[in-house]
């Protein structure tokens, strides 16, 4: 079954996938939502999420542009985010780049 939204948040409302965050085990839309719960309010800079449920099946899986059960793309709205990985800290590092984003 999809995810509510299909994944999407207020803050990457072209992103259909949720991010499994290691330092707390949570399943979050993205870092600033990460971030924002009082669920992680113990995690002081969240390492690299490198595992995500589609927002579309429910399949959880590695970090890939589509998904690996139905196929369908996971990340939107051009810049090339469909390979990103999300960091607690604010960061979407790409394989071909790292880029700041400004705080939120």
């Amino acid at each position: 079954s999809p995810l509510p939204g299909k994944g999407a948040c207020t803050h990457y409302k072209h992103s259909n996938r949720w991010f499994r965050f290691p330092c707390c085990g949570g399943l979050f839309p993205c870092d600033v939502c990460h971030d924002l719960s009082a669920a992680t309010d113990k995690c002081a800079m969240a390492p690299m999420a490198r595992r995500m449920v589609c927002g579309y099946c429910s399949e959880e899986q590695s970090v890939t542009p589509e998904c690996r059960q139905c196929g369908k793309a996971l990340a939107g709205g051009g810049g090339g985010g469909g390979g990103a990985e999300q960091r607690g800290n604010g960061r979407c590092a790409q394989a071909f780049q790292l880029t700041q984003r400004p705080a939120h």
